[in-house]
């Protein structure tokens, strides 16, 4: 990985086999994405919850944790608009938001 020649992928592969065939089970199906802690630095988790969000074959609801970073791409913000009720900003640090989270579940 990033120039390590002696990188072993079988493992990143086993991963990845699993995550595609999780992917291929979510159409028609609800889903909760929530993530936690990511930045903007380096978006390539952000860029894959809201990926789900677009995505007109699963109904996705996105939590996303961030003492921060709470926003939606622009690009997602105007793909969504009039569904902007599906992304739930918590400006929280992880654990916080997760209590958070864990409170409201069992007040259901």
């Amino acid at each position: 990985m990033f120039n390590d020649w002696d990188w072993d992928s079988k493992r990143t592969n086993e991963q990845e086999g699993r995550y595609v065939g999780f992917k291929s089970k979510l159409e028609n199906k609800k889903l909760v994405v929530i993530e936690l802690g990511a930045g903007l630095s380096i978006p390539s988790i952000r860029h894959i919850s809201e990926s789900y969000l677009l995505n007109s074959k699963v109904q996705t609801t996105l939590i996303r944790i961030n003492p921060r970073d709470q926003q939606l791409s622009y690009t997602t913000e105007l793909m969504l608009k009039g569904r902007e009720d599906c992304c739930i900003r918590l400006e929280e640090g992880s654990l916080k938001g997760l209590q958070e989270i864990n409170r409201e579940l069992n007040e259901l």
